[in-house]
């Protein structure tokens, strides 16, 4: 073996028999709750996502709140030496928390495919965007106010 990789299954289904893959995004300190996708398949896609009243609510639910693994997860951010990051995560049967992967170039869009169900997320994409450009401009040591209206309409919470 050259390159050996070694993995573990770690069973995620919740009690439903559904799997679901929580994604948390940091920027530096600040963190969003992105999105819950769920799926009878362990790896959720889209083309796998189950979509209707109850998902979409536990979506929506979750997007609403802060993440309750965000301690956790920032330490993780920092010990990884990332500013930005995406965490896809689950929990095992015991309610232990699975991280599945810590993505450094996550994608912030919808990747729906602008399917009219998920255009709840809308306002969660531009305060996610707002940030990151608010937080880079902080790195630059920038002293654009528009950096500051950026930085305050993101602590202010999601615009409709």
């Amino acid at each position: 073996f050259v390159a050996p990789v070694a993995s573990e299954f770690i069973d995620t289904r919740g009690t439903d028999g559904l799997y679901r893959r929580y994604r948390y995004v940091a920027i530096g300190d600040r963190g969003f709750s992105r999105s819950v996708r769920i799926s009878p398949a362990w790896e959720s896609r889209r083309e796998t996502r189950v979509i209707n009243d109850a998902t979409l609510a536990e979506d929506q639910a979750y997007l609403a709140a802060a993440d309750p693994n965000h301690d956790a997860l920032q330490r993780a951010r920092r010990a990884l030496g990332l500013d930005v990051v995406a965490f896809d995560y689950g929990y095992d049967r015991g309610g232990g928390l699975v991280v599945f992967e810590p993505n450094p170039l996550p994608n912030f869009w919808d990747s729906s495919g602008g399917d009219a169900y998920t255009r709840y997320q809308y306002p969660l994409f531009d305060a996610i965007y707002g940030e990151l450009l608010a937080y880079y401009l902080r790195r630059a040591g920038s002293t654009s106010r528009a950096g500051d209206e950026v930085d305050n309409d993101c602590r202010t919470g999601l615009r409709s």
